[in-house]
């Protein structure tokens, strides 16, 4: 199994090298966007289901959907049983004997015909342990923004690097989130994946009305796609407001049930820096429907400033306790709290819903950089807060350091592609 499915990866990136960007899902002549179709599946968030199991297909208002079926490199076709239409919502049913694989959904409707990478998730089991590759800030973009690589540095400056490289390496975001995305689409040498699921924290292109740069990050989908592994990924502030989005990635927030785990993916909404209050009442309901789940929350802002960009231990505090809430806004992030203590409210329900549903991990981006925190509350319950670096955007620091990089934490690089 193992050569047949790095002679698959093979020939999937040999066969996808040459089908032009814009046409990565087989759109139709019409132009057809997946989310012209679908508002889910989409790419950045798969149905996901056992073989026999029925799935959800929530199709665009209006849209009426004549014909399902799905495809991967190795297995398929095979027709999905559409059971009916329930609410606006398709009940289709995924065949007894399909192979458990990531799909390439193929929708066919009365507005016309997408070809949906990573659409259908066919597991073979329900996963006990989760092998995750979080990804963040890839800043897609099609035009000619450039970086440049020299051992752990990625700089906008050519002239800066070149203190410290004579033969630096010019690296474009595609460049970077295609290298990612193959990697991590790779098995390993038991013949397995490297991980079960690769998870994206937001800004995955670099301006958000780049409708190239999203067809481009869905053709990087693509190879993870061929390769067998699953993607999920958050909105940033770079994606805000959605105008190719939701066409091309998936919905604002939504929650997604994988084995013994669910990911909930949150909004934090541009300049807004953090969710509004209905999404994270919607977010408290999904966790009391999985009561049995262990919850994961992906959202592109971070929530900790402690310890400016280096990150820490928050400790024997609660969110439900007054006195400490006073402490811990102190340590939270302005983004979420506000510079004048204005969206409190906010931050404080969304701690208090990590303490009340102990959630193990919560992964973000946005800093350009790295930062653990770690938070035990009062109970003793572990929560890991995690910001990674960027995976395709130029290191925001200086070589060597400015005075104000210093002042803001920024002390070393923290910029590689894999992670």
């Amino acid at each position: 199994m193992l050569g047949k499915r790095i002679i698959a990866l093979l020939m999937a990136l040999f066969t996808l090298a040459a089908i032009p960007t814009t046409n990565v899902w087989a759109a139709t002549p019409t132009g057809l966007a997946p989310g012209d179709v679908l508002v889910k599946p989409l790419p950045g968030v798969p149905a996901i289901g056992f073989p026999g199991d029925t799935i959800e297909i929530y199709p665009v208002e209006g849209v009426t959907i004549q014909s399902l079926q799905i495809i991967s490199i190795l297995h398929g076709p095979y027709d999905l049983q559409i059971l009916g239409t329930e609410s606006g919502v398709v009940k289709a049913r995924i065949p007894e004997d399909a192979a458990p694989d990531v799909y390439f959904l193929v929708v066919k409707s009365d507005k016309g015909e997408v070809t949906i990478p990573n659409g259908v998730w066919v597991m073979k089991e329900a996963p006990t342990v989760l092998r995750i590759a979080q990804g963040s800030d890839f800043h897609v973009t099609s035009g000619s923004k450039m970086g440049f690589v020299c051992g752990d540095y990625f700089q906008k400056s050519i002239t800066e690097i070149l203190k410290y490289c004579q033969n630096p390496i010019p690296m474009h975001s595609y460049t970077a989130t295609d290298s990612f995305m193959t990697y991590y689409a790779m098995v390993g040498s038991n013949g397995e994946n490297i991980v079960n699921i690769i998870l994206a924290t937001g800004d995955d292109v670099d301006t958000n009305g780049d409708r190239a740069g999203y067809e481009m990050l869905d053709q990087a989908i693509t190879y993870a796609t061929a390769a067998g592994t699953p993607f999920i990924s958050v909105k940033g502030n770079h994606d805000h407001p959605p105008t190719y989005y939701l066409q091309y990635v998936g919905p604002r927030y939504f929650y997604e049930v994988i084995g013994d785990f669910i990911i909930i993916g949150l909004d934090s909404r541009g300049e807004e820096r953090h969710p509004e209050m209905e999404q994270l009442q919607w977010m408290e309901q999904v966790l009391k429907e999985h009561p049995d789940k262990i919850p994961i929350v992906l959202v592109h802002h971070p929530f900790w400033y402690i310890s400016r960009y280096e990150g820490g231990v928050v400790e024997n505090l609660t969110a439900f306790d007054d006195n400490d809430w006073q402490q811990i806004k102190k340590l939270a992030s302005w983004d979420w709290v506000g510079r004048n203590g204005e969206y409190e409210d906010i931050a404080r329900y969304f701690l208090q819903l990590v303490e009340k549903y102990n959630v193990r991990l919560i992964l973000s981006g946005h800093i350009h950089k790295d930062k653990p925190v770690l938070y035990i509350d009062k109970d003793g319950n572990e929560h890991w807060f995690y910001a990674l670096t960027t995976t395709g955007a130029p290191d925001k620091t200086s070589n060597p350091p400015s005075q104000t990089d210093i002042n803001r934490g920024y002390t070393k690089p923290s910029w590689y592609v894999h992670r």
